[in-house]
C-alpha cells in the first residue's frame, strides 16, 4: 500500500506541497490501499515512521527526521514525495550530497512541475553551486510564470550579476499580475540601480497607489528626487517619511543638509537638533550643526558643536574652523592653541605654518608671525602670500627694509597682487620716498581694481606728494565722502588746505574727527579749531544731519512685515502685523490674528487715528505717528538746522541738542539712533532706532521703539521685511465707516 500524496492544481500542473501540515494534520491523514502493495501492517509501520518523522521535524530534531524520512522510502519507495522532506532535512542538517540526490529525485518525479526546481535551486544554491541553482530557478519560472516564489528566486540572484535580465522577469510577470506591489517594488529598485529614474520613479508611485501604507516607497521616492537635483521634491518626500517614522535618524540628517543648503537655517537647526537627540555622539551632525551655525554667525554655538567634533578629529578643515570661530568671537589664545594643535599634526606643511604666523599676526605679536612666516619660507620660498604677510608684520616692527625686499618679491612672484602694489607704492609715498616709482605702483593697482577705494586714496596722496594737487583733489573728492574712512578725510583736507580752501578743510578733517574723535592727526590739524560745537555751515555736523534728512526724503512710501508690541498701563501685547506708510503722514497698521487674517487695524490719516473695531485705541498713538511721520518725510531733522543747537560727540555718536529737544545720529552708519522731543501739549516722546539696513539705496531702521515718559506707554515695531517706495492704493489710508 502507499501513502498518497496531496496536490493542488497550479498552472504547470499538481504541485507537491511541503511541510508538516501536508499529511492531513488538519482532519486525519488519508491512506489509499493499492492492490498488490504493503501489507497492511507494513503500512502502518510506514505510517508511524512518516509521523515520528514530522514530530521530529517539528521538535527541530532534524537529523531524526531525516532518518525517519529514509527509512519510510525504503519500505516504500513509491513514496516519492518524502523525495521533498528528505531535501529540506538533509539541508538543515548539512548534508548536502543526500539533499541534492533527494532533490533530483523530486525533480524526476515532478517534471513539468515549479516546486521541484525550485528545490533544487536552493540545494544548489546551499553548495555554492550559482550557475545550476541559476538554472534550476529560471527553469522554475518556465514552468510557472505566475510563481512569485519561483520570480523571487529567478530574478534575486540575477538583480547584481544581471540586471538587466532580472528587469525583464519582474516586467513579463507584471504583465499578468499588475497588482504585485512586491514585484514592482522590486522592479524599481532596479530602475533606480541602472539610472532609470523616471521609470523607478513611475514604478514607486505606482507601489504607494497600490499600498498607501508601503514604507520603502516614500524614502524611494525621496532619494530619487534627491539624486535628481529635485531638492524641493526631495524635501518633501524625506518629510512624507518622517511623518511615518520621526525618529529616523538618517532622514533627519539628510533633511538638515538640505534645508542648510536651500539657506533655511531655521528648519536645518530642527532636524538637525532632532536627529542629535538621538544620536547625541554622531560627530557627523555636531559638524552640520556647527556650520548652521556658522551661517548665522552664532559663533559660541559654532564652536561648541565643533569642539565635540575637535575632540577626536584630526581633520585640518575641523580645526580650522574651529580656530575661525574662536578668532569670531575674539578669543585668540584659543584660537592659537587650535592652530598649534593642527600645526603638530604635519609639522612640515607651510600652510599649518602660516596659519599660525596669520593668527600671531591677528595677536599683534609680529616678531612670533615673522618667525613661523620664516619656517614656511624655507619649506615653499616662492609663495607670494608668504611674502607678503612676511612684509606687513616687518612693517609693523618699522623695518622698512626688510618690507620693501619681502614686497618687492611678493609682486616679481605676482604682478597682479593690487594689495602688495599699492602697499609698497603709498608706504614710499607716504614716507615720502621715491615717489614716482611709488606712483607707478598704485596707478597699477587701480587699473587692476578701479573701484577699490583705498587705493584710489592713495592715489590722491601720490598727486598730493608729487604736488599735482587738481589731480589729488579729483581723486580724493569722491573718495573721501564713500570710505567712511578719518585717514582719507585726512588726506582730503591736507589737499584742500594746500589749495587754499581753509573752511573745506577744516570741514573734511572735522568729518573724519566724527568717525574717530580720537584720532591724534586730525586734532593735530585742527588746533584749536578743534571739534565742532555747533550746527553751522560748513561744519561736519551740518553735513551729517543733511545726509540723514536726504535719505529719508527720498521715501515717498513704505511697506513691510513687522513684529509689534504695545505696553499700556503695565499691560503688554504683542503680535504680528502688516505696516504700510505714505508722505505725508499717512500710516496704516494691520494686527494679523490666526490664519493670517487681520485682527485689528489702525489707520493714521495725518490728523487723528482710527482703529477697526473702534474703541481698541489708548488714544495716545496720535503724537507718536506724527512724530515719526516727521521723521520719515525727513521734515523732523529741520528742527535742528540751526546755530542754537549744540553738539557734542559720544564716539561715533553725534548729539544734536536745541529747543525742539534731542537727536543722536551715528556718524559712521549715516543713520538715526534717538530722538527725544517734547511736543506742545504732551509729555516728552523717546523714539529709538535700532539695526540699521541698507534697501535700496536707502538706510532704514529694522526696529523702531517708543517710549512715553509720562504715562508709561510704550511699542515696538521689529521689522522683518521692508519695501522701498512701493506702488500703494490711496484706499489703504481711508478710515473705515
Amino acid at each position: 500500500m502507499n501513502l498518497v500524496r496531496e496536490t493542488e492544481t497550479g498552472a504547470g500542473g499538481a504541485v507537491l506541497r511541503r511541510g508538516p501540515c501536508r499529511w492531513g494534520v488538519f482532519g486525519g491523514l488519508v491512506l489509499l490501499f493499492l492492490p498488490g502493495a504493503l501489507r497492511a501492517d507494513e503500512c502502518w509501520d510506514c505510517y508511524r515512521l512518516f509521523l515520528k518523522g514530522l514530530l521530529a521535524e517539528n521538535a527541530g530534531r532534524t537529523a531524526s527526521a531525516l532518518e525517519a524520512y529514509q527509512q519510510v522510502l525504503q519500505r516504500d519507495p513509491g513514496a516519492g514525495f518524502l523525495h521533498f522532506s528528505v531535501a529540506e532535512a538533509a539541508l538543515r542538517s548539512g548534508q548536502s550530497e543526500v539533499a541534492l540526490g533527494a532533490a533530483r529525485q523530486a525533480v524526476a518525479l515532478s517534471t513539468g512541475n515549479a516546486e521541484g526546481y525550485l528545490l533544487l535551486g536552493r540545494v544548489h544554491l546551499a553548495r555554492g553551486e550559482n550557475g545550476e541553482a541559476q538554472a534550476a530557478f529560471d527553469q522554475a519560472f518556465r514552468l510557472d510564470p505566475s510563481n512569485i516564489e519561483a520570480l523571487g528566486w529567478a530574478a534575486s540572484r540575477r538583480q547584481i550579476s544581471d540586471p538587466q535580465g532580472a528587469r525583464g522577469l519582474y516586467e513579463k510577470f507584471l504583465t499578468s499580475n499588475p497588482e504585485a506591489d512586491e514585484v514592482r517594488a522590486r522592479l524599481a529598485e532596479i530602475q533606480q540601480q541602472q539610472g532609470d529614474v523616471p521609470g523607478a520613479e513611475a514604478s514607486w508611485k505606482k507601489v504607494l497607489e497600490l499600498d498607501p501604507s508601503n514604507p520603502d516607497a516614500p524614502l524611494a521616492l525621496a532619494g530619487l528626487y534627491d539624486v535628481r537635483g529635485d531638492t524641493a521634491a526631495a524635501i518633501a518626500a524625506y518629510e512624507t517619511v518622517l511623518e511615518k517614522t520621526p525618529d529616523n535618524p538618517e532622514v533627519l540628517t539628510r533633511l538638515g543638509q538640505l534645508y542648510y543648503s536651500q539657506g533655511r537655517l531655521e528648519d536645518s537647526r530642527d532636524r538637525f537638533d532632532r536627529a542629535l537627540r538621538l544620536s547625541p555622539e554622531d560627530e557627523s551632525l555636531h559638524f552640520w550643526r556647527a556650520l548652521v551655525a556658522q551661517e548665522g554667525e552664532h559663533w559660541q554655538e559654532a564652536a561648541l558643536h565643533m569642539e565635540r567634533v575637535a575632540k577626536t578629529s584630526r581633520e585640518p578643515g575641523v580645526l580650522l574652523r574651529l580656530a575661525s570661530y574662536y578668532s569670531h568671537q575674539d578669543k585668540p589664545q584659543e584660537a592659537l592653541q587650535v592652530l598649534k594643535r593642527l600645526q603638530k599634526t604635519q609639522p612640515n606643511n607651510p600652510d599649518f605654518m602660516f596659519y599660525l604666523a596669520l593668527s600671531y599676526e591677528d595677536m599683534e605679536k609680529p616678531r612670533s608671525a615673522i618667525r613661523w612666516l620664516d619656517r614656511a619660507l624655507a619649506k615653499d620660498p616662492n609663495r607670494a602670500d608668504l611674502h607678503f604677510h612676511a612684509a606687513i608684520n616687518w612693517d609693523k616692527r618699522k623695518r622698512f627694509d626688510r618690507a620693501t625686499s619681502h614686497l618687492l618679491r611678493t609682486i616679481q612672484l605676482d604682478p597682479r597682487h593690487g594689495v602688495a602694489l599699492n602697499y609698497l607704492g603709498y608706504s614710499w609715498v607716504d614716507r615720502n620716498e621715491r615717489l614716482s616709482e611709488g606712483l607707478e605702483l598704485i596707478q597699477r593697482a587701480v587699473a587692476l581694481e578701479p573701484d577699490n577705494l583705498a587705493f584710489r586714496d592713495s592715489l590722491g596722496w601720490a598727486y598730493f606728494r608729487l604736488g599735482r594737487l587738481t589731480e589729488a583733489e579729483a581723486a580724493l573728492g569722491p573718495v573721501a565722502r564713500a570710505a567712511n574712512d578719518p585717514v582719507v578725510w585726512s588726506h582730503y583736507g591736507d589737499v584742500l588746505e594746500s589749495l587754499g580752501r581753509h573752511p573745506e578743510a577744516v570741514r573734511a578733517w572735522q568729518e573724519g574727527l566724527l568717525l574717530d574723535p580720537r584720532q591724534p592727526d586730525l586734532l593735530k590739524r585742527l588746533g584749536e579749531e578743534g571739534g565742532p560745537t555747533r550746527v553751522v555751515p560748513l561744519s561736519a555736523p551740518r553735513t551729517l544731519l543733511k545726509r540723514v534728512e536726504g535719505n529719508f526724503r527720498q521715501l515717498a512710501s513704505l511697506s513691510g512685515v513687522a513684529a509689534v508690541s504695545v505696553r499700556v498701563d503695565g499691560r503688554a501685547l504683542a503680535g504680528h502685523g502688516l505696516f504700510y506708510y505714505s508722505r505725508p503722514g499717512l500710516f496704516r497698521l494691520e494686527v494679523l490674528g490666526p490664519f493670517f487674517a487681520p485682527q485689528a487695524v489702525l489707520v493714521y490719516d495725518g490728523k487723528a487715528t482710527h482703529w477697526v473695531p473702534s474703541g481698541l485705541g489708548s488714544g495716545q498713538e496720535g503724537p507718536w505717528l506724527a512724530l515719526w511721520a516727521e521723521v520719515l518725510s525727513g521734515e523732523f531733522f529741520k528742527k535742528f538746522d540751526d546755530p542754537a543747537v549744540s553738539v557734542r560727540q559720544e564716539g561715533t555718536t553725534v548729539v544734536y541738542n536745541g529747543p525742539a529737544g534731542e537727536l543722536r545720529l551715528d556718524a559712521r552708519e549715516k543713520s538715526m539712533v534717538q530722538a527725544r522731543i517734547s511736543p506742545p501739549g504732551s509729555a516728552p516722546l523717546l523714539l529709538k532706532f535700532r539695526g540699521p539696513r541698507e534697501e535700496e539705496g536707502l538706510i532704514l531702521p529694522g526696529v523702531v521703539e517708543g517710549e512715553s515718559e509720562a504715562d508709561g506707554f510704550g511699542f515696538t515695531l521689529r521689522f522683518s521685511r521692508l519695501a522701498v517706495n512701493p506702488a500703494l492704493a490711496a484706499t489703504l489710508f481711508i478710515p473705515a465707516p
